[in-house]
């Protein structure tokens, strides 16, 4: 369920990840894993990070479907000092997977061995899963957020 509404008392920092020009993460660094649940509306799961996805709006007519989506695409949501690379990565893959979908992006894999294409489907997402990465980190250490709070 989506919290819309956060308290953000109990924020350590914000950061922002541009996907394209239009649409963009938000990736929440919450000082305790109660505040974060309770800005995140768990249900009956108790977890230290998750990635939550927007609503859309969803068009049919004429057997046409198609998605109206808002320039934020979703939200990462990490407790401090609870959280490092690999939990980062594992909740950016989540919305790496949404993302394909929603963008018809095919990640099956390539016919016989040899170099991906750089056109290909699979490239987009691995070139956009290191842009996020680089700009996610970049900005976690002009933050400061590698150092503990005075």
């Amino acid at each position: 369920m989506y919290v819309r509404k956060k308290d953000l008392t109990d924020l350590r920092a914000k950061i922002k990840l541009k996907i394209d020009k239009r649409c963009y993460l938000d990736v929440y660094i919450w000082r305790n894993e109660s505040s974060m649940q309770e800005n995140t509306d768990p249900g009956e799961d108790g977890y230290h990070g998750c990635y939550i996805s927007l609503p859309f709006i969803e068009h049919t007519e004429n057997d046409r479907v198609w998605k109206v989506l808002g320039p934020k695409y979703g939200e990462i949501h990490l407790v401090d000092n609870m959280y490092g690379a690999g939990t980062f990565a594992h909740e950016l893959q989540h919305f790496i997977l949404h993302w394909s979908y929603d963008n018809d992006i095919i990640l099956e894999p390539l016919e016989g061995p040899g170099w991906i294409p750089e056109d290909s489907d699979q490239e987009k997402a691995c070139a956009l899963v290191g842009k996020l990465t680089s700009s996610f980190w970049t900005q976690f250490y002009e933050l400061g957020l590698d150092k503990p709070e005075e």
